[in-house]
């Protein structure tokens, strides 16, 4: 009964600590994933007992407000779909959300959609997902220390990939993936 509710949560995410990516918890080496430029939103988070909690901007063009500027846990987060695979490194294949508040996940997105143009790309691309290689991590220096932020490149476009519903079935990963030696 309510098996949706078992197996705990679906996401991605960036341990800069550990410098590699989590999925659903659990560290993988991916080499590469696809984003749905689409899904991209900014806005403000906060950790509580380790539980999340997102206020999202209505517009991406505008900052809103922290939702509380009195607490100074909340703080400018950014989250985007993506797609995983087993072929491309990860445990799981299918739709994960990456979203956080942490400076090296933001760093990454900039440089995806300011620095190499995923944004102005996605506009010529229309439902089309980003393919996005994972080339390694770099140290930056922050004023309070430093992070360490994954290193992403922007390798194409592909088909939006086939996402069925079904607990008993496997997303399919776009049949174009592979479009040179390195999938990625």
């Amino acid at each position: 009964m309510l098996a949706a509710l078992e197996g705990g949560a679906e996401y991605i995410a960036w341990k800069a600590q550990e410098k590699t990516f989590a999925v659903d918890g659990s560290p993988v080496k991916l080499k590469g994933f696809l984003i749905d430029p689409t899904s991209l939103h900014v806005g403000w988070g906060k950790w509580e007992n380790q539980i999340p909690t997102w206020e999202w901007n209505p517009d991406l063009e505008k900052r809103m407000p922290s939702p509380d500027p009195t607490d100074k846990e909340w703080k400018v987060a950014v989250g985007v779909k993506v797609f995983v695979s087993e072929d491309w490194g990860s445990h799981v294949t299918g739709e994960r959300f990456w979203q956080s508040n942490q400076a090296a996940h933001q760093k990454a997105i900039q440089n995806l959609w300011n620095e190499q143009g995923l944004h102005e790309q996605a506009q010529k691309n229309p439902g089309k997902w980003a393919k996005i290689a994972v080339k390694g991590q770099q140290e930056i220096k922050m004023s309070k220390g430093g992070t360490t932020v994954p290193t992403l490149e922007l390798k194409g476009w592909v088909d939006a990939p086939e996402i069925v519903p079904s607990a008993s079935s496997e997303p399919t990963p776009p049949e174009d993936i592979d479009d040179d030696d390195d999938p990625f």
